[in-house]
C-alpha cells in the first residue's frame, strides 16, 4: 500500500487531504508542523510529503531542506502546497529539491494526480539508480578481476627476469675470461 505524510496546520484541509488519500487507497499519516512530520518520516518513511509552506517554526521548504538532508528520507517525492505565487517561492522550492508546487486552492484530484506522478517519476529514478550501482558494481569487480591478473602477470615477469638475471650471472662466471684491453698484446 502506498504511504503518504500530509503535514498541515489547518486541521480541516488536512483533514480532507487525508479523507480524499484513504480513499484512493493510501495509507496516510498526519503532522500540524514541520517537527512533527520529520520524525514521523524518519522512523517511517512515507512514499510521498506534502507540506504546507507556511507551518508553525520551520517551513515547507525547510522540512524539504532537513528531509533532503538525511539519507533515509532524502529520495521521498516532496511536494509543497501554497497560497503565494510568489517567484520567491518557486525559486526556495527549486533549489530546496521540492518535486512540485501546489497553489492553493488545490482540488484533491489534482493534489492526488501529481502525488502519483511525483512516486512515479522517484520509483523511476530509484529503479536506474538500482540499475547503475549493480552496472557499477558488475564493471567493478570486472576492473577487480583484471587487476589481480595484471598483479599476478607482473609476479610471473618479475619471477623470469630474476632466474634469467641468476642464469646469466651463472654464466658469466662459467666463462672464460676475456682479454683485458688495457693490458698489451703479445705479438
Amino acid at each position: 500500500m502506498r504511504s503518504i505524510l500530509i503535514c498541515e496546520e489547518h486541521d480541516d484541509t488536512r483533514a480532507l487531504y487525508t479523507y480524499c488519500f484513504r480513499q484512493a487507497g493510501f495509507d496516510t499519516a498526519e503532522a500540524v508542523d514541520a517537527e512533527t512530520a520529520l520524525h514521523d518520516a524518519v522512523g517511517r518513511p512515507p512514499d510521498a510529503v506534502v507540506a504546507n509552506l507556511t507551518l508553525p517554526g520551520v517551513d515547507g521548504i525547510e522540512l524539504k531542506a532537513l528531509l533532503a538532508g538525511d539519507p533515509r528520507t532524502a529520495t521521498i517525492p516532496f511536494l509543497l502546497l501554497t497560497s503565494r505565487a510568489a517567484r520567491e517561492v518557486y525559486t526556495r522550492a527549486a533549489w530546496a529539491g521540492v518535486d512540485d508546487v501546489l497553489l492553493k486552492p488545490c482540488t484533491p484530484d489534482d493534489l492526488l494526480a501529481r502525488v502519483d506522478e511525483a512516486i512515479a517519476r522517484s520509483q523511476g529514478v530509484r529503479a536506474r539508480n538500482r540499475e547503475a550501482r549493480e552496472r557499477s558494481q558488475q564493471l567493478q569487480a570486472r576492473a577487480e578481476a583484471g587487476a589481480d591478473r595484471l598483479r599476478g602477470e607482473c609476479v610471473r615477469a618479475r619471477e623470469l627476469m630474476e632466474r634469467a638475471s641468476m642464469t646469466l650471472g651463472q654464466s658469466r662466471d662459467l666463462a672464460p675470461p676475456t682479454a683485458d684491453p688495457a693490458k698489451p698484446r703479445d705479438e
